[in-house]
């Protein structure tokens, strides 16, 4: 016999609906990033609850790193809530001891396709940071971290150049993680492997062509994994936190 029964679907509380309500007028910008909300008072009378509901609704968003309390002055919208979110997003992956086998699979799903998408919108800003990054990675005898860092600023720019938000949120997320990876290929194949792989995604990008750009990022990164596998002295099911020398135990 089939049941008819309906499945148990739990209900949000009071001040769970609040800080939705509260979370899309931040979202839709009606509050600002640095502006206050209206008092306990004034938001318990638009939505018809009591100030305890409000003060409960206020507390989750804080916790969420939404908003911040000033005693004395009320309840402020956080700055920046985006580099929060992600930074959360990257502890996150670091605690779950992310490989670099596992960031590289990221990696080719996620830059093929924005170079594809920089091939199709990059603007002139857009190239001329790409430019300058290849620029900074062909000088010779600098210090490993001034190549990781150029290194690092041309796959930025390109996420910049797909002129997406969701792109850009991740690369966020990532950016830790990613400089991480690129200090590892980079002290194992050089300097020049790298930068010929940029350049043809650049000339790509450059090219307006978004099949060559997404063909040769993929190249690039195929390069990469290789070299790593080739070398054999990291493995690819090593964490990336353990080049950071950092341990959750």
């Amino acid at each position: 016999m089939v049941s008819t029964e309906r499945p148990f679907v739990r209900l949000p509380k009071l001040h769970e609906q609040i800080a939705d309500a509260i979370t899309t007028m931040i979202v839709e910008s009606r509050i600002a990033e640095g502006e206050f909300l209206p008092t306990e008072k004034q938001l318990a009378e638009r939505f018809g609850v009591s100030r305890a509901a409000v003060r409960e609704a206020t507390k989750g968003l804080a916790a969420k790193g939404l908003v911040e309390v000033i005693h004395g002055r009320g309840v402020r919208v956080k700055g920046a809530v985006g580099r929060q979110v992600a930074g959360a997003l990257e502890l996150l992956l670091r605690r779950k001891a992310t490989t670099l086998g596992e960031l590289w699979e990221v990696r080719q799903t996620l830059e093929c396709e924005v170079a594809a998408l920089a091939a199709a919108r990059a603007t002139w800003e857009d190239l001329q940071a790409m430019r300058d990054a290849l620029d900074a990675i062909r000088v010779v005898n600098r210090p490993m971290e001034v190549y990781v860092e150029a290194d690092r600023a041309f796959h930025a720019a390109l996420f910049c150049a797909a002129h997406n938000a969701v792109f850009e949120l991740v690369l966020e997320a990532l950016a830790g993680l990613l400089q991480e990876s690129i200090r590892t290929t980079l002290s194992l194949s050089g300097v020049q492997l790298a930068l010929s792989g940029h350049e043809r995604v650049q000339e790509a990008v450059e090219a307006r062509d978004a099949e060559r750009a997404r063909a040769a990022m993929r190249q690039h990164l195929l390069e990469a994994r290789a070299t790593l596998d080739r070398v054999g002295t990291v493995s690819a099911d090593e964490p990336v936190v353990s080049n950071l020398g950092i341990s959750f135990d």
